[in-house]
C-alpha cells in the first residue's frame, strides 16, 4: 500500500511541475482517489467483468461526482506508454468523461 501511495505521490509532482507551465488548464480535483496497480491482464479482466464489453484496453477508470470518489487501474509504471496510461486515467478523475470511445482506454461515470 505504501508503495501505491509514494507512486501516486510521486507522479503528481511530476504532473504538477507540467501543469505549472499550462496554467492549470484542467480544474483540481476535489475527492479521494484510489490507484489499483495491476497487470494488463488483471485490468483487462476486470474491465470485463465490471462493463461486460470485451473491447482491449490498457487502463480504466470509475468515479462518482455525487461521492467524490475516483478508482483508477493502470498497470505499473514501467514506460512512457503506463505514463500515459496514468495521466489519462487521472484526467478522468478531474474532467469526468472527455473523449469519445474510440480511444484504447475506458471510463465508467456511476
Amino acid at each position: 500500500m505504501s508503495f501505491i501511495i509514494i507512486t501516486l505521490l510521486s507522479f503528481i509532482s511530476f504532473i504538477l511541475t507540467g501543469c505549472i507551465m499550462d496554467l492549470w488548464k484542467h480544474k483540481p480535483y476535489q475527492g479521494a482517489i484510489f490507484v489499483y496497480v495491476q497487470t494488463p491482464e488483471e485490468i483487462q479482466r476486470g474491465w470485463e467483468r465490471r462493463t461486460g464489453n470485451k473491447k482491449r484496453v490498457g487502463g480504466w477508470a470509475l468515479w462518482s461526482k455525487k461521492s467524490k470518489l475516483c478508482r483508477i487501474y493502470v498497470p505499473p509504471l514501467n514506460d512512457n506508454k503506463s505514463y500515459e496510461i496514468w495521466r489519462h486515467e487521472l484526467r478522468h478523475c478531474q474532467d469526468g468523461n472527455f473523449h469519445g470511445s474510440t480511444k484504447n482506454f475506458s471510463h465508467i461515470s456511476e
